[in-house]
């Protein structure tokens, strides 16, 4: 997941042809944005990057895991590595999302296995964690369940506010299936925390709204009529104390809806609401989704995207600041990256993929846009030729241009079926969510939350760039 909004400039002149492969974006002065990708760990160790962040300036950071620890790199907007940061320790698995704040801190969410009250049992607990602008740990924190060992608590977006707070939102296991909501100051001091008792939940995401100083996550529920396979459900908070606004439930009215817990994303734009995830669609299959909201809670448009009958799965959405929506995931018939822009009325404006060798899986995991007209996708590579999975940065010109070969990779015209999302959205009842505590400034039993001591080193990965022109 990731968390940030940009000025995007306009661009004085726009070169298009159908095929895209030499069109380019023209700024002040003729410049050209680059393209590019960039090899992580090119040939050893088994990296997966799993989120992407870009800042002002087009520096992205990228957050996932490695064996034996997590990782957060900062790559300039020209595709060099200027800095990389590891925390290792006993059974740490990963950064799962990765934010920004208005002075350039990253924050990073994940979670760990940890035994609970030496009693031999280990599960998944919560790590949060916050780098300054210049890779230098500040703090991280553990939220754990201490009353009962074999639940699990999994740490899954995080985003900021313009004040500096931190919000993480995550999964917990312990006496029943619930989603968490974590506050944190921006000194690592917890503020509140809920949690919601929602039958089979997983998948949630976060972020702020800014002008109406509340908070949205997006999460997925199983059971709820009329949804046959699940349905996503949009849930407004107050910033203060974490109470709901309201919550909304929304399907394609169709009998068909969410299947799979592979997550979602949500992000707030000029008042607006925006979710990408994962639906089961008209002709079977699922797809790809993205589905614009009111601040209010109306449905806007929903559109999904995917080959008719086969499986694609969402990695991520960005918007940028004129209210383009992008989305990338992986289709599993071919298993390449498939990327799609809408405008801001929902129509699409372009779609393509972005694949290897037959040999070669891809697994699209989070994008951005900077405010020069670039795309940034994290992806995973892996050969069933048995050589390591490859973390990939991959920046595009947001035209859908520089269609072509490129090394080892091939980013071509895509012309796989798209569908509207057609129902209203539905109220998702709050009688259905326990809020607990009722106070959030008191700490129930059962729950901790703690300085954590994992060690924080210079990751030094071997890195490989190859331009796209």
């Amino acid at each position: 997941m990731m968390k940030d909004s940009y000025k995007k400039e306009s661009p004085l002149l726009t070169l298009t042809s159908l095929g895209g492969g030499s069109n380019s974006t023209l700024y002040a002065g003729g410049a050209k944005a680059s393209s590019w990708y960039l090899d992580i760990d090119a040939g050893q160790g088994d990296p997966y990057g799993l989120c992407v962040v870009v800042d002002d300036s087009g520096n992205s950071f990228v957050a996932g895991k490695h064996p034996g620890g997590s990782t957060l790199y900062k790559i300039d907007t020209e595709g060099n590595l200027i800095w990389s940061r590891r925390l290792t320790g006993n059974m740490l698995l990963g950064h799962n999302s990765v934010a920004l704040d208005s002075s350039g801190n990253v924050y990073v969410a994940g979670e760990a296995m940890w035994y609970v009250g030496g009693q031999g049992s280990a599960n998944f607990r919560v790590i949060t964690a916050k780098y300054n602008s210049s890779g230098n740990l500040q703090w991280q924190k553990r939220y754990t369940t201490t009353g009962n060992p074999s639940s699990e608590e999994n740490g899954y977006g995080v985003t900021t506010d313009s004040s500096g707070n931190v919000y993480v939102s995550g999964h917990s296991t312990y006496n029943g299936q619930s989603i968490l909501m974590l506050k944190y100051t921006s000194s690592g001091s917890l503020s509140w925390y809920k949690r919601f008792s929602i039958s089979t939940d997983y998948g949630p995401d976060v972020d702020f709204d800014n002008s109406a100083y509340e908070l949205l996550m997006c999460h997925l529920v199983y059971t709820h009529t009329p949804i046959q396979y699940g349905a996503w459900v949009i849930t407004r908070f107050s910033y203060w104390s974490g109470a709901v606004s309201w919550s909304k439930m929304f399907g394609t009215g169709q009998g068909d809806g969410a299947v799979t817990n592979t997550g979602c994303n949500i992000k707030v734009k000029s008042s607006n609401y925006y979710v990408g995830c994962t639906f089961r669609g008209q002709g079977g299959g699922n797809r790809l989704a993205v589905v614009k909201f009111t601040n209010t809670g109306t449905l806007l448009w929903g559109r999904m995207i995917g080959p008719t009958g086969q499986n694609t799965y969402l990695g991520g959405v960005a918007v940028d600041n004129s209210g383009n929506v992008y989305g990338v995931g992986t289709r599993i018939d071919t298993y390449d990256l498939l990327i799609a822009k809408w405008n801001s009325s929902g129509t699409l404006q372009w779609q393509r993929t972005f694949g290897g060798s037959n040999t070669e899986y891809m697994f699209g995991r989070g994008i951005d846009v900077d405010n020069l007209g670039s795309i940034y996708i994290s992806f995973r590579s892996n050969s069933t030729t048995g050589s390591a999975n490859r973390s990939i940065v991959l920046k595009l010109p947001d035209d859908g241009s520089r269609t072509g070969t490129h090394g080892s990779f091939t980013y071509s015209v895509s012309s796989v079926s798209e569908y509207s999302i057609t129902d209203a959205s539905l109220t998702y009842p709050v009688s259905n969510q326990f809020v607990y505590p009722n106070n959030p400034t008191n700490s129930p039993s059962g729950y901790s939350n703690t300085t954590e001591s994992y060690t924080d080193t210079n990751d030094s990965p071997t890195t490989v760039k190859s331009n796209i022109t």
